[in-house]
């Protein structure tokens, strides 16, 4: 009875060590070529020697084991045929006999070779250059781009110049060192790591001479500068009809022209009233005045009794 015991704890030990031992040997991520078979790599193993159980999830999905586009093997699981649609985080579970289970997720990505590029444009910023732009290739977005292929030719010329550009979330890069008054023709194409896509549609373009800023800027002062006085003005004008007049309150009906000329009026009667009043005093002070003087004289001339 007591060596039952012995041996059980022994057994529920020697368990015990084992269940916290699985180890997965599964690379993540890992890449694979569209339409081509492809190995998920996931070697599960444990401490104790016992070869654990394996079994596949994606999207939340049981993945058979020996199924028409799978097979699990020691060395991880096996598709048939990769597909765009097989990108994603797979996860594999690890099961010991005495149920003891673990998991590991392998993101999978998957590569193509990508589409031309979509919607080519030229433009001339300056006598020497051009600006390159276009659009991303149709079905690219979950693939992996690593450069951009730009190649062009003069017209007289037979063999492409390459510029290679590796930051492939910019669509516009600019093509120096050309010259003037030749035409160029220009293409496109894409790479990932299965290789490179087909090239756009060509375009061509002739390098014409381009005004510089300078120049432009100084054209454009001149109407710059009347613009801006006119809006001055404007805004002025607008004040000047807007705002109330002094002794006018807002809101208060503008005099009218018979109003003004009233007043007007009014006030040159008073004018007159007012001049024709001093005329009078002056009369009448001119003629006081003469006769004050002509007394005194008369006075003078009378002899004393």
């Amino acid at each position: 009875m007591k060596c039952a015991w012995i041996a059980t704890l022994l057994v529920f030990v020697l368990s015990d060590n084992v269940t916290g031992q699985i180890t997965f040997d599964c690379p993540s991520p890992q890449t694979g070529l569209a339409n081509n078979p492809f190995l998920i790599y996931c070697v599960v193993t444990s401490e104790g020697g016992e070869v654990p159980a394996t079994s596949w999830l994606f999207n939340n999905v049981i993945v058979p084991n020996q199924g028409e586009r799978t097979t699990s093997t020691m060395n991880g699981l096996i598709l048939q045929n990769l597909v765009l649609s097989d990108a994603g985080d797979w996860v594999c579970t690890g099961e010991l006999s005495n149920g003891f289970t673990d998991t590991v997720t392998v993101r999978v990505i998957v590569d193509d070779i990508p589409g031309p590029p979509l919607n080519l444009a030229l433009e001339t910023p300056t006598s020497s250059s051009v600006l390159v732009t276009f659009d991303r290739p149709e079905g690219s977005e979950a693939l992996i781009l690593t450069q951009w292929i730009i190649e062009y030719r003069a017209s007289r010329d037979t063999v492409w110049t390459t510029v290679i550009e590796t930051d492939t979330d910019l669509t516009e890069f600019s093509v120096a060192g050309l010259l003037l008054e030749e035409t160029y023709r220009f293409r496109v194409a894409a790479e990932t790591g299965a290789g490179r896509g087909d090239y756009s549609q060509e375009e061509s373009l002739t390098i014409t001479e381009v005004t510089t800023s300078a120049t432009t800027t100084t054209e454009n002062a001149p109407q710059q500068t009347t613009t801006q006085s006119t809006t001055i003005a404007a805004s002025l004008s607008n004040n000047t009809e807007t705002s109330p007049t002094i002794g006018q309150q807002s809101g208060d009906p503008e005099p009218t022209l018979n109003s003004v000329l009233t007043i007007v009026l009014a006030l040159l009667a008073a004018l007159i009233v007012l001049a024709l009043v001093g005329v009078g005093v002056y009369v009448w002070c001119k003629r006081s005045r003469r006769r004050v003087v002509c007394q005194t004289q008369n006075t003078a001339k009378t002899p004393p009794a």
